[in-house]
């Protein structure tokens, strides 16, 4: 399936998924690069499959240690046109939309460079760094310590 092709209660779906076992995060690379990442994990491997199914990604399992009374788990990890998903989900996003925004914020900020693989500036480097701070502290928050 295309992307351009999901219709609404697939998009409100995967929405209200991600809202409650989703991770939206800024990732940065050995050489510099920001990037988008949408995550979730669960233990029934059928919602990942299903988000692999409509928008790409990645689901493995994820085996815990012998002796470790915590369940086995799947994770689903989307890196390519994650920023995309996001875009489409933002709508339907009630938990996760300030995330989300954040997200699109940092895809803007790529998207906006004339001049893609120069070097970033201080500025663009401070900006991208603030976000992905951003994203950190919203996925920390409501935690307990």
């Amino acid at each position: 399936m295309y992307m351009n092709e999901i219709d609404t209660h697939d998009l409100a779906w995967a929405a209200g998924f991600l809202d409650g076992e989703g991770n939206f995060d800024i990732g940065l690379n050995n050489h510099g690069t920001f990037y988008v990442i949408v995550q979730a994990t669960n233990v029934d491997p059928r919602p990942l499959l299903k988000l692999v199914a409509l928008f790409g990604g990645k689901s493995r399992l994820s085996t815990r240690e012998a002796g470790s009374r915590a369940k086995d788990v799947y994770r689903y990890r989307l890196v390519k046109g994650a920023s995309k998903v996001v875009r489409m989900l933002r709508p339907y996003l009630v938990v996760k939309g300030e995330h989300a925004d954040v997200l699109l914020r940092m895809q803007d900020l790529v998207d906006g460079r004339k001049h893609k693989y120069a070097a970033l500036t201080d500025d663009e480097l401070s900006a991208r760094v603030a976000l992905r701070t951003e994203i950190r502290a919203l996925n920390h928050r409501g935690r307990s310590a």
